[in-house]
């Protein structure tokens, strides 16, 4: 439920990119994605596994750009999605299952 409520907040700076509902934005959806997969390398040791999650990041981040994001947006996301982990607003497991159900994207 938690992170229902987060995407839904998260993707508010996504509102420029689509007039509709914005956590249903293919756009919001992929800078979510790159978000969580961004937070995720900060805290990868050198790998196979950290050049997948980098690909993953990067290939959403093309996404939502080529979908109408901007690099701000981008960034806004991942700074406001650290700043929830930071708070304790959501948890390390939380993002982690958000960057892997992104797989199927």
């Amino acid at each position: 439920m938690k992170i229902l409520v987060l995407i839904a907040w998260l993707a508010l700076p996504a509102v420029a990119i689509a007039q509709e509902n914005p956590a249903a934005s293919p756009a919001a959806r992929h800078t979510l994605c790159a978000a969580a997969n961004a937070l995720l390398l900060t805290k990868m040791e050198e790998g196979m596994l950290r050049d997948v999650i980098s690909y993953e990041a990067n290939r959403h981040a093309d996404a939502a750009r080529t979908l109408g994001a901007t690099n701000a947006d981008l960034r806004q996301v991942i700074e406001m999605m650290g700043l929830s982990y930071n708070n304790g607003d959501i948890t390390w497991d939380e993002i982690s299952d958000l960057g892997e159900g992104c797989t199927k994207l």
